[in-house]
């Protein structure tokens, strides 16, 4: 097992799945590197739309959408030019990141009033209060950065469509 374990470290850390990058095996790595990108793109971009004018439960389907495209990147971005895959995915990591506010906003209001009903008082309707104010800020300035963000991700050509 320890034999194993380095034996790939080494063969992943000399980058020695590049050599013979004309074989038959790089290719198929690069095929299904394509497919795995190119479907996760899809789905953010079919989920992504109107996000600015989305339901919660909506935009979180957008979030996880972006999460799996960021970590599919993530993942194959060695086998692409550097620096079309570093733009790309930092562009997706502020969309994701943004996205991810707007989800923790909503689930701490709707956590804050479960709470509320459970056990009513004075200093739990204050906290309410507190945070209502506070995530409507956020929630206002997160939404202002959104469109942003999805314009600064859509408009970018996917690193992996330009081999």
């Amino acid at each position: 097992y320890n034999y194993l374990l380095l034996s790939l470290a080494a063969w992943l850390e000399n980058e020695r799945w590049r050599d013979g990058a004309k074989d038959k095996k790089t290719h198929r790595v690069l095929d299904i590197a394509t497919a795995t990108l190119t479907k996760r793109h899809k789905q953010l971009r079919q989920r992504g739309k109107h996000l600015e004018h989305m339901h919660p439960e909506a935009r979180h389907a957008a979030r996880i959408a972006a999460k799996k495209l960021r970590y599919a990147s993530e993942f194959f971005a060695s086998l692409y030019p550097s620096a079309k895959s570093r733009s790309f995915i930092r562009k997706l990591s502020q969309l994701q990141d943004c996205l991810g506010v707007l989800n923790d906003i909503t689930t701490t209001e709707k956590l804050l009033q479960q709470l509320i009903e459970t056990s009513p008082n004075i200093k739990l309707d204050e906290v309410q209060h507190l945070f209502a104010h506070w995530n409507a800020s956020n929630r206002i300035h997160f939404e202002e950065n959104l469109n942003e963000n999805w314009q600064a991700f859509a408009s970018q050509k996917p690193f992996w469509c330009s081999r």
